[in-house]
């Protein structure tokens, strides 16, 4: 159920009933050529809609906006600073605490709020004992196609996912989204991570450091061609199924 579409009462009388709130959470930021800037929103909104049918749990409406300050040379990127937005999503979930809720799904739908929701799901577990997942659908992606094994951005994984949801925001045209050489040495394969000499270093990048139009891919192809609907519906599929999978093995940790 969406909490969005609840009164305070009809609220009050499902507590009993709701045994997880999922969190859908995301970020503002560009997606490379082919896709809006609203992207990884979209996506995990759409993650969220599906499995809000279910009665034991509450859906929160999207948090559309996110920590990416790596994309900020590129215009119409929003980032919030990592501080505030901990503090913000910790409040959130603080205050559904405080409504009995001490089970979390949280779906992430950009990898720079990782490592924050992670800090807050320590948090919720030490000092309120309730528990936080993550989910990322990027995660389950070489299941659908074995060539998307590396991460990329606005690659064809999430073109897919977008010729899926939105068609009609997928641009047109032609772009090489091949990562580009840091210099002579130096190869990065995603914002953290460089091959240097052919072993893995970490080095922290921003997208323009390596990318020549905000995206990269890591399939046959380095474009849009490897992208289609289905392979789209595969991913929200497969995610959805996940997500279900793990609400069910929530409901059945104890919490205090």
């Amino acid at each position: 159920m969406f909490l969005a579409e609840l009164s305070w009462m009809e609220f009050k009388e499902k507590m009993g009933e709701i045994k997880v709130a999922v969190v859908p959470v995301a970020s503002v930021e560009e997606s490379g050529p082919y896709l809006p800037l609203g992207t990884d929103w979209l996506v995990a909104q759409e993650l969220a809609r599906r499995v809000a049918p279910r009665e034991d749990v509450v859906v929160l409406p999207v948090i559309p906006f996110g920590y990416a300050p790596y994309h900020m040379d590129y215009p119409g990127t929003l980032s919030v600073e990592e501080s505030a937005f901990r503090a913000y999503v910790l409040s959130i979930c603080q205050s559904l605490i405080q409504w009995q809720m001490k089970r979390f799904v949280f779906i992430n739908g950009h990898g720079g709020n990782r490592p924050i929701l992670e800090s807050i799901s320590m948090e919720l577990r030490k000092t309120h004992g309730a528990f936080g997942a993550i989910v990322q659908w990027w995660d389950l992606c070489s299941e659908i196609d074995p060539d998307w094994k590396t991460i990329g951005h606005g690659d064809a994984a999430s073109i897919s996912l977008m010729m899926n949801l939105r068609p009609d925001l997928v641009k047109t045209g032609t772009y090489d989204l091949s990562p580009l050489p840091l210099s002579k040495n130096m190869k990065p394969s995603f914002w953290t991570q460089t091959e240097f000499k052919g072993r893995k270093v970490d080095l922290f990048l921003k997208t323009s450091d390596f990318t020549a139009h905000g995206g990269f891919g890591f399939g046959k192809t380095k474009d849009r061609s490897e992208a289609s609907p289905e392979k789209g519906e595969k991913i929200l599929r497969a995610t959805t199924d996940l997500i279900e999978g793990l609400i069910e093995e929530l409901k059945s940790l104890q919490v205090s």
